[in-house]
């Protein structure tokens, strides 16, 4: 479904922008990555995935001990706390445009690489120099959700009858 939706959006868009010029076709890209790039940032930070579904919930964290620790040093319960609070921060989040494409990522540095490790569902160190890894759930930060289909329709037809 997303796909078929996915590849509707490109031929209309395609049809839009073919009497534009390279400049105004990037021009067109980088609105609709700048669209694209807030509403990923909008749904990291509410921790639910492109299609809606709330992200599984992080595992709890044991001491040294072997013993859950559900409590902080500070002592606030810690189970509740929103995950990727920093990745859904525009500074990490890029975009990129060229007259073909419109490109919306991570930074290349460790925010990148724990986007890559929870979107694909990847193992990884728990601590940087450990031999210790863990496999983490698929946890979607990036993609297109139902309503950016219709949102980046919006901002196309608005940049359109400005270019015009």
């Amino acid at each position: 479904m997303a796909s078929e939706n996915l590849d509707q959006l490109t031929r209309t868009l395609a049809a839009m922008v073919a009497d534009l010029s390279p400049a105004n076709r990037r021009r067109a890209a980088m609105t609709i990555a700048t669209k694209l790039r807030t509403s990923n940032a909008e749904r990291i930070g509410k921790n639910v995935s492109p299609d809606g579904e709330k992200f599984e919930p992080r595992k709890i964290q044991k001491t040294q001990s072997n013993k859950k620790s559900l409590r902080t040093k500070a002592g606030k319960i810690k189970t509740k706390a929103a995950m990727f609070q920093k990745l859904k921060k525009l500074r990490h989040l890029t975009r990129r445009a060229t007259s073909d494409s419109a490109i919306v990522g991570f930074v290349e540095n460790s925010t990148a690489r724990i986007a890559l490790v929870s979107q694909y569902g990847q193992h990884d160190r728990i601590i940087r120099n450990s031999n210790r890894k863990v496999k983490y759930p698929v946890r979607q930060l990036l993609g297109f959700g139902p309503e950016d289909l219709n949102d980046i329709m919006d901002a196309a037809s608005d940049l359109l009858q400005q270019l015009k």
